[in-house]
């Protein structure tokens, strides 16, 4: 089965049109509810990640976005699955993000671009810096 799980500012009901789609290809598929049952006002990251380590099977894939990329890392890590795909995932503790200013002031110029729903390729500093990281420095410019 394919298990999607949500992030934190979003319902399980933003699954369905993936779930969907995957039904109809002949996937069994379905969305976790994230804050069912749990008391958002004290429930932490772990108490997330066990429910839905109760509800996930050895041969279930796990399909997360951001929050819900990071608790499938952590079930991944914990139980045993068949896969576990994390979009976007919220980084780990002690993985600190940070942007300053003149890089967010880079990224303006697409906003255009991303408004009017049109492709853009980032400038070579922008993707060196954002998405080529961790890449060997022989392989940036042929990726990019």
């Amino acid at each position: 089965m394919l298990i999607f799980v949500h992030g934190m500012c979003n319902i399980p009901e933003a699954c369905n049109p993936v779930i969907e789609y995957f039904n109809h290809m002949g996937f069994s598929s379905n969305a976790i509810n994230l804050r069912e049952g749990l008391d958002l006002r004290k429930a932490c990251f772990q108490d997330y990640v066990k429910k839905v380590k109760k509800i996930v099977k050895e041969d279930d894939i796990l399909i997360g976005h951001s929050l819900g990329g990071l608790i499938v890392l952590k079930v991944a890590e914990e139980t045993r699955i068949k896969a576990g795909v994390a979009i976007c995932s919220a980084p780990p503790k002690g993985i600190k993000y940070k942007i300053n200013i003149l890089d967010f002031l880079q990224m303006l110029k697409y906003i255009p671009k991303i408004i009017k729903n049109e492709p853009f390729k980032p400038d070579y500093s922008l993707a060196k810096k954002f998405l080529l990281a961790g890449i060997d420095a022989g392989e940036e410019k042929s990726a990019s």
